[in-house]
């Protein structure tokens, strides 16, 4: 469904890396997993909350208080808005 949603907040969280000691064979290795940059934003479609990743560009232009639309589903266990696509107005 497609809705329309007011930006209640922003967040970015920068990237990093995480380590794992793996044993294989009888030695210990360390195993480094990267994460990438992630901007979230925060939205109210209607008065119910939401968050939906997005490109840094997008996070740059966007401001709180902005009116966007939003392409979203419900989740199957928890019938909680799933914000599938966000769109600039």
């Amino acid at each position: 469904a497609q809705m329309n949603a007011v930006i209640s907040g922003k967040q970015f969280t920068p990237g990093g890396a995480t380590y794992n000691s793996v044993i294989s064979g009888g030695r210990t290795w360390v195993q480094s997993n990267k994460t990438p940059d992630y901007y979230a934003i925060s939205l109210l479609i209607d008065t119910e909350p939401a968050v939906a990743l997005v490109t840094q560009e997008k996070y740059n232009r966007l401001n709180i208080h902005d009116m966007v639309q939003v392409k979203v589903r419900r989740t199957r266990i928890r019938g909680r808005l799933e914000v599938i696509e966000l769109v600039i107005i």
